[in-house]
């Protein structure tokens, strides 16, 4: 029985993941800022950004079989501020770098075999219709420009150690993650597109997520970066009017215009207004199945 170690767990990604994995049978535990505990899940203390971690927080490191890296804070939890777009960035630097730190240390010591990061999307930047895969290279903007410092700072992790990205999409999921907010304006009839709508957005369902952390911890061959998204990239039109129709709903009100997201949201509109066409070419070479290939069968699961 596999013993996993998650840093940020009691984030909503953690938590699914946490959950999944306890029913098929391994062993979790979390490693946190706090010691707020989760259906009775031991909890470790760190703290990267002063360089510190429990006694019990480095034994642990050397007893798991894998750890995922989850750890930094929401990028959509302020308005983008210099301060809040620093604390973005430091927040997965640090546990990044503390944790290879850590890690590397172990001289004589058991190791994981294998270190999941969790990225984002985001690295591709706003790219319009471009057909992008893990070869593609890094856009422009903050989200880019901090997921490339984001996966740099895990470069020196020790060879022995097999390391994996996870680029992660637009996560759907019926109680948390943007997707309940997005839809709640359809439910009362005031629902309207941001923008053109013709925004690509390379989604992927919560249940499809963890199974791809799933598929990384258990196949060996698996190294280096993954896209973490559906095969079928969307437009935002299409998301929302598909969500309409799946609630008995219908998108009535004109489109929002960009200059008023931009003037509300500021720098932060990358998030509703960026458009990446993901494709995740290399999870698909490896006959990954995903559950949900196509919007329809991953919104009509969620939304039912």
């Amino acid at each position: 029985m596999k013993k996993i170690l998650i840093a940020g767990g009691s984030g909503f990604i953690g938590r699914n993941l946490s959950f999944y994995f306890i029913n098929k049978n391994y062993n979790i535990y979390h490693l946190s800022t706090s010691k707020k505990q989760i259906q009775n899940i031991q909890v470790f203390e760190w703290n990267p950004k002063k360089r510190l971690i429990s006694e019990e927080g480095k034994q642990i490191l050397q007893q798991v079989d894998a750890i995922i890296v989850l750890s930094g804070a929401n990028i959509a939890g302020k308005i983008w501020d210099d301060s809040y777009k620093k604390e973005i960035q430091n927040s997965r630097i640090d546990s990044t770098t503390f944790l290879c730190e850590l890690l590397n240390n172990s001289i004589n010591q058991k190791r994981p075999e294998v270190v999941i990061f969790a990225s984002a999307t985001g690295f591709y930047g706003d790219r319009g219709s471009e057909v992008l895969t893990e070869e593609s290279k890094r856009g422009s903007g903050f989200l880019a420009e901090t997921c490339e410092l984001w996966e740099q700072s895990a470069i020196n992790l020790h060879p022995e150690i097999r390391k994996v990205h996870i680029r992660i999409g637009f996560v759907l999921d019926k109680n948390e993650g943007a997707l309940p907010k997005m839809i709640l304006p359809i439910k009362f009839f005031v629902g309207a597109i941001p923008g053109s709508g013709k925004q690509f957005v390379s989604w992927i369902h919560i249940l499809d997520l963890v199974r791809i952390f799933e598929f990384a911890v258990e196949n060996t061959e698996v190294r280096g970066i993954y896209n973490g998204t559906a095969p079928h990239p969307v437009t935002l039109e299409d998301l929302l009017n598909t969500s309409a129709k799946i609630l008995n709903r219908k998108i009535f009100l004109p489109n929002i215009p960009e200059f008023l997201i931009r003037f509300a949201l500021g720098e932060m509109s990358e998030l509703v207004l960026a458009s990446s066409c993901v494709i995740p070419k290399r999870l698909l070479d490896k006959n990954f199945e995903f559950k949900y290939k196509t919007i329809e069968s991953a919104l009509t699961d969620l939304l039912k």
